[in-house]
């Protein structure tokens, strides 16, 4: 069995699915092997893991079918299994443990021997290290964009469009207003946004009569499509803020340990301001005073179902407190307009406790059969690539490796002593000798012992999903007694 596996990026290097075949197709010949079908992901990062992968877990189930349906995997090359550690160990040793080898292709390796194993795990570790350099060169240029002020990445915010797009180095985010004078025709955003600061700060229209105003005089979103109250008062609520783009914000980006972004600090890309400070400060008001004219929702604790109901249109229902005509209700969310003045739709109005009543009964019904919800949490976690790997063998395995390793690297360390003590070599030249000579044990058993500290962490993130199983079969023996005298609170958390 082969299994293929490209990147976008490879992808668009002309590196394909095709040319993979061929070195596969071509070490099945040579082996004598008989060649019994492909699994193939195409766009798909080297990082993932076998689950999220769609052939990849494909091929995860069809392995572990009796009979078992081939013996060797054969792969091109290291980084199609993963690019990361965890993505190429797991999958290797879930096939180990039901008796199917690896083979890859361009080192003529595979691991049906202690040699095959070592190189196979030098295999990995260049891949995880091309993966880092590739990943530190990609946000090394995003980087340098941002701090020469061009976009890194998406659209610019509306009132905004990128000049000069495409060319490296003078790309700029600069207001999208008309350049041409009274003839132009398109609509740009700066006049779209000054038109709305005028309806909802001069003319005093809430955000709904603004967007039915926008549309009905042809000034669209940027897509050409109508204006609904929410995105037209988001985009002022954006306008509202300071005229700047914050690249790797300290709240969104990928923190560190010191709680820095890991691949390059904050950057703050200042822009042309659309309103003035006072325009800012009078739509501020403007805004603030429409919401408190809005009145305010019930608190969505007090309705468990909200957003887990869909209605005849395909619109989910939300709760809502009616105190004026006949109380607590689900409401679909389908009669909210998808920009103003759209039709809505027409299904009806369900009354929130007898709803409630009748799906808390059937949540009781389901808690309450432990034998039932054993059998799915049993099946969720057979779903997990890591729950097919035994760990207690793997960590025994290099405990072993590792001793070997270091009583080989005391035994050369002592030998490589007595040798430049011959050569007349002493102080720093003699401990440099040795250094030398022992240098690609030690290399080999770092990577044993830092390979076996992930595996311990990966056993321990297994025990937690095993847990979670657990916690859910003990709920159900709680729950025979406790579960019907819940509040509306309690039964949606």
């Amino acid at each position: 069995m082969e299994y293929l596996r490209v990147s976008t990026e490879e992808q668009r290097k002309g590196y394909g699915i095709a040319s993979q075949g061929k070195k596969t197709s071509g070490l099945i010949a040579r082996k004598t092997w008989d060649h019994v079908g492909t699994y193939k992901d195409e766009g798909i990062s080297g990082s993932l893991e076998a689950s999220e992968r769609p052939d990849l877990k494909r091929l995860m189930v069809d392995a572990a079918a009796t009979p078992r349906p081939f013996d060797v995997v054969v792969v091109p090359e290291g980084r199609a299994i993963g690019r990361t550690g965890r993505a190429f160990w797991r999958w290797v040793w879930a096939l180990e443990d039901i008796g199917i080898f690896v083979a890859i292709v361009d080192s003529d390796i595979d691991n049906t021997t202690d040699a095959g194993r070592r190189e196979m795990r030098r295999q990995a570790d260049y891949a995880e290290a091309e993966y880092e350099r590739i990943r530190s060169r990609t946000q090394g240029g995003i980087q340098e964009k941002a701090e020469d002020g061009g976009l890194t990445g998406g659209r610019p915010r509306c009132g905004y469009r990128i000049e000069n797009k495409g060319q490296k180095g003078i790309s700029r985010i600069v207001i999208d207003k008309c350049d041409d004078g009274d003839g132009c025709v398109k609509v740009h955003e700066f006049a779209v946004l000054r038109r709305a600061w005028e309806l909802v700060v001069l003319d005093r229209c809430n955000a709904r009569q603004a967007a039915l105003r926008l549309n009905a005089e042809g000034l669209l979103t940027r897509q050409g499509l109508p204006w609904f109250n929410r995105n037209l008062w988001q985009r002022l609520m954006d306008a509202v803020g300071e005229p700047e783009m914050v690249f790797r914000h300290p709240g969104r980006a990928k923190l560190g340990p010191d709680g820095n972004p890991i691949f390059g600090s904050t950057v703050v890309i200042s822009l042309e301001p659309i309103f003035t400070s006072d325009e800012r400060e009078q739509l501020r008001r403007a805004m603030a005073r429409n919401r408190r004219g809005s009145g305010t929702k019930s608190a969505a604790a007090h309705y468990p179902l909200s957003t887990r109901i869909l209605g005849l249109c395909g619109r989910h229902y939300s709760g809502l407190n009616r105190k004026e005509r006949g109380g607590r209700v689900y409401h679909c969310s389908g009669k909210k307009e998808k920009y103003a003045g759209a039709s809505v739709c027409g299904c009806p109005t369900i009354n929130a406790d007898v709803l409630e009543s009748i799906v808390w009964a059937e949540t009781c019904k389901l808690l309450g059969e432990p034998e039932r919800l054993q059998a799915m949490s049993e099946d969720w976690l057979s779903t997990a690539i890591g729950n097919q790997v035994n760990y207690d063998e793997r960590i025994a395995d290099l405990d072993r490796q590792i001793d070997e390793q270091d009583s080989v690297l005391s035994v050369t360390t002592v030998v490589a002593a007595k040798q430049a003590a011959r050569r007349g070599l002493s102080g720093e030249a003699a401990e440099r000798a040795v250094q030398r000579t022992v240098k690609p044990i030690a290399d080999e058993l770092a990577e044993l012992v830092a390979l076996r500290d992930e595996v311990l962490a990966w056993k321990a993130e297994n025990e937690i999903a095993g847990k979670r199983a657990a916690d859910l079969r003990e709920l159900a023996k709680v729950a025979r007694s406790n579960l019907r005298k819940m509040t509306s609170v309690e039964q949606k958390r």
